[in-house]
Order: C-alpha cells, then sequence, then structure tokens
C-alpha cells in the first residue's frame, strides 16, 4: 500500500515538473527573441523583421522633425548591415 502511494507521488511530482520545465522553456524563448519568438516560417521572420524596421523608421522620422521644430540638428548614423535586415532575418530559435 505505501509503495503504490509513493509511486503515485512520484508520478504527480514528475508531471508536475515537467509541466514547469515546459512553461519555463517557453518563458525563455519568448524573453530571448520577443517578438520574434513565435514565427514559424521564413515569411513570418521577414514581415516582423519589416515591422520593426519600419516602426524605428518612423520613430527616427518623428525625433528628426522635433529637432528641427526645436531648432537642433538631428543626424541618424545608419550601419551598412542592419541586424533587422529583411535580407537577413535572425534565426530561428533552435528546437530541443
Amino acid at each position: 500500500m505505501e509503495d503504490r502511494v509513493n509511486a503515485q507521488r512520484q508520478r504527480k511530482i514528475q508531471e508536475i515538473l515537467e509541466r514547469d520545465d515546459v512553461e519555463y522553456k517557453d518563458k525563455r524563448r519568448k524573453e530571448r527573441f520577443g517578438k520574434f519568438a513565435d514565427a514559424k516560417s521564413k515569411e513570418d521572420w521577414e514581415r516582423l523583421a519589416k515591422e520593426e524596421s519600419d516602426k524605428v523608421e518612423k520613430e527616427n522620422l518623428e525625433k528628426t522633425q522635433t529637432a528641427q521644430q526645436s531648432g537642433v540638428s538631428f543626424t541618424l548614423l545608419q550601419s551598412d548591415s542592419s541586424p533587422l535586415d529583411a535580407s537577413s532575418p535572425p534565426a530561428p530559435p533552435e528546437r530541443s
């Protein structure tokens, strides 16, 4: 009787640990990849990269306009290789 109770307890503990492990891995994946975490295909990655690039471009335009209205010069330095360049989306997360 006691062995059966212990076995049930161990099974329950194992189930809880497995469920927590899945939740923890999902949380870490989302923290690491942000909005890219749920992308399933190359097209998803490209769309998200373009959205992010458009957002940054819009913010920079707003900053430039605000600076001009304030009489301040605002120069944006651009890199030749943007990490959000749609032609080279970030690598998808590795599946374990």
